[in-house]
């Protein structure tokens, strides 16, 4: 294959034919990681990111359509405790626009508070998302994977319980509730965020010993 591929800007060799597609190179580079503590986190062809919308097509092209690959890899813990810190970011971030919430809610202006609110559950969502993306990194088990003696679910569903009665409340148009919601619900689910990082955080840091 005429294709000049680089792993981490080191030259790699590929056994692919011509025939070859960019999810079999894909699948070579990955296979040559196997054991290294490493994976795969981007993929550059002629020099732009394909792991966009279009990724799933891209795999199924043949990959001598491309002139140069440019794979990235890193250690998933190492990725991991990066995300877990940017959460700890997000979580200061969405009590903040709370606590604003309920100032712009308590005086009767429903618009702007529904608008702050937004923001804050929209941080809520990104660490849920951030930690099921970690747990999926690490390789963990979420069944398996325990937090304050119950199931990973178990725990985020507890988390996010203030947010769906915000929803319900917000359906009905009854922002008193949310406020109050706000004020006196939120502070359990924001201590079961930080249990469910540190315990995430442990898990990573048990994995890296194990090596």
């Amino acid at each position: 294959m005429s294709v000049h591929v680089y792993v981490d800007d080191l030259s790699f060799e590929s056994g692919l034919d011509a025939a070859g597609t960019v999810g079999e190179l894909l699948d070579e580079v990955r296979a040559s990681l196997c054991g290294s503590a490493r994976m795969v986190m981007g993929v550059r062809a002629d020099g732009l990111d394909i792991t966009g919308e279009e990724y799933g097509d891209t795999l199924g092209r043949a990959a001598e359509t491309f002139d140069r690959f440019d794979f990235i890899t890193a250690d998933p813990r190492r990725v991991v405790c990066e995300a877990l810190d940017d959460c700890q970011g997000l979580l200061t971030e969405a009590d903040a626009h709370r606590t604003e919430a309920i100032e712009l809610l308590t005086r009767g202006d429903s618009d702007e508070g529904t608008r702050v609110l937004g923001e804050c559950c929209r941080r809520w969502q990104q660490v849920n998302s951030a930690i099921l993306n970690a747990v999926a990194l690490l390789g963990l088990d979420p069944g398996v994977l325990v937090v304050d003696d119950r199931p990973l679910a178990e725990a985020l569903n507890g988390a996010l319980a203030p947010l769906n009665q915000v929803r319900e409340a917000l359906a009905a148009r009854d922002f008193v509730l949310i406020a109050d919601v706000l004020q006196y619900e939120f502070d359990p689910a924001i201590e079961g965020w930080h249990v469910v990082l540190a315990t995430v955080r442990e898990a990573a840091r048990r994995n890296s010993a194990g090596d």
